[in-house]
């Protein structure tokens, strides 16, 4: 079994994410390359388990094709409906993260986007290894 993550965010509040079942976090990753290949940016077969951006500067292109696709994501119906069945898993300063968490605290609503974006990125990226280590690269 995955141990869970506790990530901190801006309001200082703490985000655990326990990573989703296979098949809801294979769902993810189908729906968010549906986005990428949508914004333009061509993948085949063999670039799909290598994806790489580390030159993402390098090409304009690139960059607004990247933020299309990130865009479109998250305001994907299908990913958002992923997006819940993952946060069932998750808190959020202890809370289980629900759409009623975020009905009932309108001081959790400023993390909301940032909630969302971790619980993908946890979920997609055990499929995508470089792409983890180029993320990784990126922060140091």
């Amino acid at each position: 079994m995955l141990e869970p993550k506790d990530f901190t965010l801006a309001s200082g509040k703490t985000l655990t994410i326990n990573i989703a079942n296979f098949g809801t976090a294979i769902q993810l990753s189908q729906a968010l390359l549906k986005c990428i290949k949508n914004a333009g940016i061509k993948l085949d077969k063999e670039s799909i388990s290598n994806i790489d951006f580390s030159n993402i500067v390098e090409s304009p292109f690139l960059i607004n094709a990247l933020v299309q696709a990130i865009l479109d994501a998250f305001t994907d119906a299908h990913i958002d409906a992923v997006f819940w069945e993952m946060a069932k898993k998750c808190t959020y300063d202890g809370l289980r993260v629900t759409e009623e968490l975020f009905n009932n605290s309108i001081d959790a609503r400023q993390d909301f986007y940032q909630v969302k974006f971790l619980i993908l990125k946890e979920n997609v990226l055990p499929f995508f290894p470089k792409l983890r280590t180029t993320l990784a690269e990126k922060q140091a």
